[in-house]
């Protein structure tokens, strides 16, 4: 009777065994670049930022919103998004599906007093065609949020100045950030001896501008592929990272991303659990 329990669970060890071995636990997918597809496209993509306030309350809370759909049915659609408080990273999303057209999601964080907020989304999609033929869809969205303070008449808040009032308040959040990032920016380019005269200095949070802008002296086209083979790098080795860590609100600023003028290669510059680190990524060779 035991010898007969011993060769029932042996075989069904053996089973299980080529369950996993044949049918291999799906892995998150990861952003590859792929030559953009000239075909297909984001018909939206957005990603925004939006303020309530709770009656007879100082306390306010931000719904950070996140939408995508492209015109086809892709093979894999992902969206990863990152959320900045004064410079500090306070969330980041990654989501993905396989052959949809979709993605949404959100997400509400609680604050007190004035603060300036930042979002920034990568969009990406990967379009399968006969003969392993693989191209790419990406598309950045950006938005921001100001919010001043509380007044008599409830916690005023904008994206875009309108009056005297706004325009200043917005100056000395911007201010505030600003010197948040120099002050932290600056002990990575000294820890790293990095001269930033070599280089074109844009924080993450204003990637989006070279979706409309060439890069220094590189065309539209190549600007293109340069910036999606970056989300590749900062992909792994930013976004995976801090998206395992359990608080997203450590001590860790918007990534400094370095194009250098005259040599070939591109730097990213940030801090993490305590660790500065730098990535560097080399030009694509074009003809």
């Amino acid at each position: 009777m035991r010898r007969r329990q011993y060769i029932i669970m042996a075989c069904l060890f053996l089973i299980v065994l080529g369950i996993l071995v044949f049918y291999p636990k799906k892995s998150t997918p990861v952003i590859t670049y792929f030559p953009l597809d000239e075909e297909s496209q984001f018909q939206q993509a957005t990603n925004t930022l939006r303020l309530s306030q709770a009656e007879q309350s100082d306390s306010y809370s931000i719904t950070w919103d996140n939408h995508s759909a492209s015109d086809d049915i892709l093979y894999l659609r992902q969206d990863v998004s990152v959320l900045y408080k004064d410079g500090h990273l306070i969330g980041v999303k990654s989501i993905w599906e396989e052959n949809g057209k979709t993605i949404d999601f959100s997400e509400t964080f609680n604050f007190k007093n004035d603060h300036f907020f930042q979002a920034i989304t990568l969009h990406y999609g990967e379009k399968h065609y006969p003969g392993d033929i693989i191209n790419s869809l990406q598309k950045m969205s950006y938005s921001e949020l100001f919010v001043t303070g509380q007044q008599k008449n409830g916690i005023p808040f904008f994206e875009e100045p309108k009056t005297n009032h706004d325009s200043h308040a917005q100056t000395e959040l911007q201010q505030k950030t600003k010197e948040n990032l120099q002050h932290h920016w600056h002990k990575l380019k000294s820890y790293f001896n990095i001269d930033l005269a070599q280089y074109e200095v844009v924080p993450l949070t204003e990637l989006h501008q070279f979706e409309t802008k060439g890069l220094l002296s590189f065309t539209q086209e190549q600007t293109d592929e340069i910036i999606a083979k970056l989300w590749e790098g900062l992909y792994k080795n930013y976004i995976v990272p801090i998206t395992s860590e359990k608080e997203k609100d450590s001590d860790s600023y918007i990534p400094l991303i370095l194009f250098g003028k005259h040599e070939h290669d591109i730097l990213v510059l940030f801090e993490l659990n305590g660790e500065k680190i730098k990535l560097k990524q080399i030009y694509p060779t074009f003809q």
